[in-house]
């Protein structure tokens, strides 16, 4: 019986035959692994399955063993396995560029340096809306995390256990002017320029690559 179950789960997580993986992120039962054309790959079986192998042009990918899958895609804007409201709210966020999914939210960066949040909000792990100049950010169960340019955290959720005292933590990962225009700003780092895509790392001013 032993030897079925791990042969059953040895096939369900096969991933032997993939190639030319950039990105790879792991749920509860499946893997999911990003290609370099965009395109997705997983382990996953029926409307997971049909979802993620129709997305294209992704850049990242997202999951969790409580969440929906997530896919970032080049130009800003969010594809998900979920449906009905969460579905219906992320697919409506723009300029987007990193993610992050908790037991039942789902946080997103916006390249401008503030954060939008959908799910459950029970504890607050929702409230981010007057969060700016982030550029970070970390989804915890039932809290979410926020790493400001200046090397502050920020955090709003539950608490019981401490997971948001972060007041007065300083120096955390702290970016250089240069590096907080490019990643706050989408800025080029060396002059200052807009870059010729969110995703695409070449200044259109002076040309050089980030």
């Amino acid at each position: 019986m032993e030897q079925l179950l791990l042969l059953h789960l040895s096939s369900f997580n096969d991933v032997s035959g993939w190639c030319n993986i950039v990105a790879i992120s792991v749920s509860h039962y499946s893997v999911f692994g990003l290609k370099a054309d965009g395109t997705v790959v997983t382990t996953a079986s029926g409307d997971y399955q049909y979802a993620v192998l129709g997305w294209r042009d992704i850049v990242a990918i997202y999951s969790s063993s409580y969440t929906p899958v997530f896919g970032l895609k080049a130009d800003g804007t969010v594809v998900t396995t979920a449906s009905g409201d969460y579905q219906y709210a992320v697919l409506g966020w723009r300029d987007i560029v990193a993610i992050s999914a908790g037991y039942g939210h789902v946080v997103g960066l916006r390249v401008d340096g503030t954060v939008v949040a959908v799910g459950d909000n029970d504890f607050g792990q929702c409230d981010v809306s007057g969060w700016r100049d982030i550029v970070s950010i970390y989804a915890g169960k039932t809290h979410t995390v926020g790493l400001k340019a200046d090397g502050t955290v920020v955090a709003t959720g539950r608490n019981d256990s401490g997971q948001c005292n972060v007041l007065g933590w300083c120096d955390i990962g702290s970016l250089s002017e240069e590096k907080r225009l490019w990643v706050v700003q989408g800025l080029c780092r060396y002059c200052g320029g807009q870059l010729s895509g969110l995703f695409t790392k070449k200044c259109k001013t002076c040309g050089k690559p980030q």
